[in-house]
C-alpha cells in the first residue's frame, strides 16, 4: 500500500514537471515573424557604424581577391545583426572583430594591390 502511494506520488511529480517543461518550450519558441522587424534606432549601433566604414571602401567588381573579401564581410556582418537580435553579445562582437580584421587587411592590400583579380 505505502509503495503504491510513493509510485502515484513520483508519478504526479514527474507528470507535473513534463506539463511545466512543455510549456515554457512553447512559450518561448521563436517565430519567423521574430525576424521580419527592424531594429528600432539606436540598436546594433557597432553594426551599422561599421557598414558606415564599410560604405567608404572601394572593391573593385572585376578583381577576384576584392569580391571575395566582400563576400566575407558581408557574412560576418549578417552573422552579427542576427546575433544581436538573439542577444548573443559574445558572438555579435565576434563576428564584428572578424570583419573588422578583413576590412583592415582590405585596406593594407589596396595600398599594395596592383594585380589584376
Amino acid at each position: 500500500m505505502f509503495a503504491n502511494r510513493v509510485w502515484h506520488c513520483f508519478f504526479s511529480v514527474v507528470s507535473f514537471l513534463s506539463f511545466a517543461i512543455a510549456g515554457m518550450a512553447v512559450s518561448g519558441q521563436i517565430t519567423a515573424g521574430d525576424f521580419d522587424t527592424a531594429p528600432a534606432v539606436g540598436e546594433y549601433s557597432a553594426i551599422t557604424n561599421f557598414e558606415a566604414r564599410i560604405d567608404k571602401v572601394s572593391f573593385a567588381a572585376d578583381n577576384r581577391h576584392h569580391a571575395l573579401r566582400k563576400a566575407r564581410i558581408d557574412y560576418y556582418v549578417d552573422l552579427a545583426r542576427n546575433s544581436a537580435r538573439q542577444g548573443w553579445g559574445y558572438q555579435e562582437q565576434d563576428a564584428i572583430r572578424r570583419a573588422k580584421l578583413i576590412l583592415d587587411h582590405h585596406v593594407a592590400q589596396g595600398l599594395n594591390d596592383n594585380e589584376p583579380g
